[in-house]
């Protein structure tokens, strides 16, 4: 059974987590994402394994367009 201690542990280390994925986008981004929605769009939306072979992670949907987040914005497999 897991600790208040660890509950803690593991709270400060998504903040941290969350904290480091949004310093690497702009301000206006950052107010977009939602790590949480994230792993909600991997489960419903786009599925974990094409995440992978794509190199792509889901970052937030507006409106009926889905965001990217591309390690390659080049390739034109993962973007079609």
């Amino acid at each position: 059974m897991a600790s208040p201690l660890d509950n803690q542990r593991a709270s400060n280390l998504r903040h941290s987590v969350y904290q480091r994925i949004l310093s690497q986008f702009q301000d206006d981004w950052a107010t977009r994402l939602n790590v949480d929605q994230m792993f909600v769009l991997i489960d419903g939306v786009l599925p974990f394994e094409a995440c992978l072979y794509y190199q792509v992670l889901p970052l937030f949907l507006e409106g009926n367009q889905l965001h990217l987040g591309m390690v390659s914005p080049d390739d034109m497999a993962a973007s079609d």
